[in-house]
């Protein structure tokens, strides 16, 4: 009877593999992702100086636009600190999965992924992305190469909504 049950539970510990590769994959590529944008906002705060700098405009008038920057820069940093907290717990989740993966895979060396289930999750993921750049990136690390062919990844191009 117990070979009954095990018979059972072969598919679903496959898929959860599966679904566990897929997890780490897309916390390595949120972080990617993250470091992108912390980058752009240091640019942009460092743009954002340059500008002032630029403007030469002083007393009350030059105050008032250097304080509303300020604020916008802070409120830029509080941003990608949030951010950095969306990671941290990330990583946390992909790290238990990790060690429940490994502690399945040390009860049973011989099963592997559900590559059908795991592909089929990642085209979904995929299918989901709504900027073109993202959508590449993921589609490159989930997918393949060949998949990640419509947009270069480092398109700088602005997607308005």
């Amino acid at each position: 009877m117990a070979d009954d049950k095990s018979g059972d539970l072969e598919p679903i510990l496959k898929r959860w593999f599966g679904a566990t590769e897929l997890l780490d994959q897309t916390v390595a590529i949120v972080q990617e992702e993250i470091h992108e944008i912390t980058v752009l906002q240091s640019r942009l705060s460092e743009d954002i100086i340059t500008h002032v700098k630029a403007l030469g405009v002083d007393g009350e008038e030059g105050a008032a636009h250097v304080g509303a920057i300020i604020t916008a820069t802070q409120m830029e940093d509080q941003a990608r600190q949030r951010q950095e907290h969306i990671v941290m717990a990330l990583e946390t989740i992909a790290d238990a999965f990790k060690t429940l993966r490994d502690e399945t895979k040390a009860i049973d060396s011989s099963l592997e992924n559900d590559e059908e289930f795991r592909r089929s999750w990642s085209e979904t993921l995929v299918a989901r992305q709504n900027m073109e750049v993202v959508r590449q990136r993921f589609a490159k690390a989930l997918l393949g190469e060949e998949h990640a062919d419509k947009a270069p990844a480092d398109n700088d191009e602005i997607e308005l909504f």
